[in-house]
This record gives structure tokens, C-alpha cells and sequence, in this order.
């Protein structure tokens, strides 16, 4: 135990007492906190709107690629969105997706 205080592992106050916080902060070292969660919680997002890009940032959205994951029947794999003969995935909704472009595009200009 004396060894675990003089390697760093459990760090102690200035005052000499011990402090559970300081010790996790050291072990799990230094995190950038992620921008998005200030993006999506904001109080100007609609809630169904923050429900949806939680979703999509965790991956959860049923796109037509994670229904055949989920062994659901699908009937067309296409994105709807787009007139491409694409596969719907959330990096096709959200990065190559023409529509979305076109959307970014506009929100872009609007702004």
C-alpha cells in the first residue's frame, strides 16, 4: 500500500489527505470532452430532433442496413433520400449523401 502512494497511483491533497476524484482523474487520464453533447443537450434543439442525433451518434438509428443486422425484412436497401443505388448506413445519411449535401449546403448559406 506504502508503494502505491510513493508510484503515484493514489495522490493525495495538499492538506495530506486523500481524494477518491483526484486519483480516478490521474488514472483515467485526461479526456476532451465531446462537443457534440453541447451541440445536441442545447436548449434551443427540439427534443425530437436531440433524440434523433443521439441516435445517430451512437449508432442506433434503424437505417435499412442495421434492420438486415437485426434480421429484419427489408425490401429495398436503397437510400430514400438520394437517387443513388446506395446502401442506407448512418455514414451514407450523414457524410455522402447527396440530399444531406444539398441540406448542409443549404443550413450553411442560412447561417
Amino acid at each position: 500500500m506504502q508503494g502505491w502512494y510513493s508510484q503515484g497511483r493514489y495522490n493525495l491533497t495538499s492538506n495530506g489527505t486523500y481524494s477518491i476524484t483526484r486519483s480516478y482523474l490521474v488514472i483515467i487520464g485526461h479526456r476532451p470532452q465531446m462537443r457534440t453533447a453541447d451541440l445536441v443537450w442545447t436548449a434551443m434543439a427540439i427534443p425530437k430532433h436531440r433524440f434523433m442525433v443521439w441516435l445517430a451518434i451512437q449508432g442506433r438509428l434503424l437505417t435499412q442496413e442495421r434492420k438486415q443486422k437485426l434480421h429484419i425484412q427489408v425490401d429495398d436497401t436503397d437510400c430514400f433520400l438520394c437517387e443513388e443505388k446506395v446502401m442506407e448506413t448512418n455514414v451514407h445519411l450523414f457524410e455522402t449523401c447527396k440530399w444531406t449535401e444539398i441540406v448542409w449546403q443549404g443550413i450553411t448559406q442560412w447561417t
